[in-house]
């Protein structure tokens, strides 16, 4: 492996990128969840989930959530019922509206990373 990488930097150069977005990922994601409130925790999930999982259609940032609402809450440190009341609160609130379980279509974007600055 070592001579594999020594013989071909721009292999080198291309690992050592993904490692450091990894890193920067987690990282970010240690920031977020430490924060001791709820509301930043849930909004850092999202907004991290439509970086990730995003694409437009028809002028609307659309969302695949990759987990369900337990999972969502086990990955907030919260409970499933609090998840979900919070997400019904975002949703009346104007921030997103869920189409089924697990597509999110973003309504304002800028409100919800101003929520969380």
């Amino acid at each position: 492996m070592d001579k594999v990488l020594s013989n071909n930097p721009h292999i080198t150069l291309k690992i050592l990128n993904e490692v450091s977005k990894k890193l920067m990922e987690t990282e970010n994601l240690a920031t977020c969840l430490a924060s001791n409130d709820v509301d930043h925790r849930i909004i850092c999930m999202l907004l991290e989930f439509a970086d990730k999982y995003s694409k437009e259609v028809n002028g609307q940032i659309q969302v695949n959530i990759p987990l369900n609402r337990e999972g969502m809450a086990n990955y907030c440190g919260i409970t499933r019922e609090t998840m979900s009341r919070k997400l019904s609160k975002y949703e009346q609130d104007g921030l997103f509206e869920f189409k089924g379980l697990k597509k999110l279509i973003i309504k304002d974007l800028d409100k919800m990373k101003e929520l969380i600055s």
